[in-house]
Formats: C-alpha cells, structure tokens, sequence
C-alpha cells in the first residue's frame, strides 16, 4: 500500500482522487483502505 501512495506522491496529475481512481494503483489503494476501515470504524 505505502508504494502506491509514494507512486501518487510523486505525480501531481494524479492528486485529485477522480483520475486516481481511473489508474489500477488507485482501485487496488482504495479497496485495501476500505478493507482497513472495517476494523477501524466502530
């Protein structure tokens, strides 16, 4: 996950999270978060 945010880091074009989500390392990036919300949201 920490590689994939380094990756998005280090390219402003993809900061808005709308083209983010079009690239396969922000699918990937927001199902692995979704999946970490589940045992941190109450």
């Amino acid at each position: 996950g920490l590689h994939i945010v380094r990756h998005r880091m280090m390219r402003p074009w993809l900061y808005p999270d709308v083209i983010f989500k079009l690239t396969s390392g922000g699918r990937k990036f927001f199902k692995l978060a979704e999946e970490a919300h589940k045992y941190t949201d109450d």
